[in-house]
């Protein structure tokens, strides 16, 4: 079993107005670890839960926000280096996401990621 945060940020330009814009993900799964007891441990995971999407944008002296909260799911894999019992780096993630929000939904995601990995 696994969990995972995630948080992706990016500034759009709409009609003229800069849109700052944020996605939050909070997830958790079965993983599959194939070499757990070896130094390099590639795995596979389906992971499962919430996401958290905002924006915000300043026009004309005002400014304006909305925010929505979703589904998430996520299916992917990648690769972790063991520095010790309890810490790998993970050298890269690729994950196939999908989003669903107020009916609304978008498949057609890709997150790769790296980072670091407490074990307990």
């Amino acid at each position: 079993m696994t969990a995972d945060f995630g948080g992706a940020y990016k500034t759009v330009n709409v009609g003229g107005v800069n849109v700052s814009t944020k996605l939050y993900t909070y997830t958790g799964g079965p993983v599959v670890n194939l070499n757990s007891g070896g130094k390099v441990n590639p795995f596979v995971h389906a992971l499962f839960g919430g996401a958290h999407a905002s924006g915000s944008a300043s026009f004309g002296g005002s400014s304006g926000w909305a925010s929505i909260n979703g589904f998430t799911m996520m299916f992917g894999g990648g690769v972790d280096a063991k520095v010790n019992s309890a810490i790998a780096v993970r050298v890269i993630q690729a994950d196939w996401a999908y989003f669903r929000f107020n009916g609304a939904s978008d498949s057609h995601n890709v997150r790769i990621s790296t980072g670091i990995v407490f074990r307990f």
